[in-house]
């Protein structure tokens, strides 16, 4: 299973319009995917749960209402538990403060988490004191932030964002994982957001990022191994020439995985530690 973090973050970078959607989708049409969800979490049916889980990463793009604060909180949960069920503790957390930020006097019901169920402390484990926010520019029409308006995007944790016409016609939704881009909108001048981007160091790392990285180190080197010797023996004295062409195939197509995984090793490690904003 793709891990619900990155279907999240597919969502945060991508901005769905009317047109893009087959119909429109309510906020009823939302909250009954959000109950159908837990409904089946508490039946223990992983079938009925990805399929509700999947209407409801489809249905917030394609949301035709403002969104409420209770909904939001709502969305912010189901993120939450997915991301614990697919062991994404890190984005559990966040997704959860998300939540909590919204409704803190919120409680989870025994009913979907019983006591001493580490999910409990999963959910109350980010410090709701950490919260920080970023300006962003002034829209022609409107901004929501998990149903508020204002021009302040939470950037501690995750938040669903709306653009609003001048009219107050919905133009998209978007949920943002932190450091995620707005999506375009038009500001007041008339021309769209432009993009502006900037790195912080954080600590602590973040734990998923760094332990991928660590194994992709580790892949790297076993493939580095790997190419090393099939190039000594592509240079031993009188090798067979029949095996000269796949000794020379093996050897280049080593190379070029160790190069990229140890990109791919890099990049996540600089990861682990920067935190990109917008």
């Amino acid at each position: 299973m793709i891990a619900p973090l990155l279907l999240w973050v597919t969502l945060s970078v991508e901005v769905a319009r009317a047109a893009d959607c087959a119909a429109p989708v309510t906020t009823i049409d939302l909250q009954r995917a959000l109950e159908d969800a837990e409904a089946a979490y508490v039946a223990l049916d992983d079938v009925a749960l990805s399929v509700a889980g999947q209407t409801v990463q489809n249905g917030i793009p394609c949301l035709n209402e403002p969104i409420s604060r209770t909904l939001a909180a709502s969305i912010h949960r189901f993120v939450g538990l997915q991301s614990f069920l697919d062991r994404e503790l890190d984005g559990a957390a966040l997704a959860y403060a998300a939540a909590r930020a919204i409704e803190p006097a919120y409680v989870l019901p025994l009913t979907l988490v019983p006591q001493g169920h580490p999910l409990r402390d999963v959910y109350a484990s980010v410090d709701l004191g950490r919260d920080e926010r970023v300006s962003v520019p002034e829209a022609k029409g409107r901004l929501t932030f998990d149903g508020r308006e204002g021009e302040e995007r939470p950037s501690t944790w995750p938040t669903i964002v709306q653009v609003f016409d001048e009219e107050g016609r919905v133009l998209s939704t978007t949920y943002l994982l932190p450091g995620a881009p707005m999506p375009d909108y038009a500001l007041v001048e008339g021309r769209l957001s432009p993009p502006t981007f900037k790195l912080e160091f954080q600590t602590p790392p973040n734990r998923t990022l760094l332990l991928s990285a660590g194994g992709a180190a580790v892949a790297a080197g076993g493939l580095y191994a790997l190419a090393a010797v099939s190039a000594n023996r592509y240079h031993e004295v009188d090798p067979p020439d029949s095996n000269l062409d796949a000794l020379r195939a093996t050897t280049n197509g080593l190379t070029v995985a160790t190069w990229g995984v140890g990109v791919a090793a890099a990049t996540l490690g600089v990861g682990a530690f920067f935190v990109g904003q917008w």
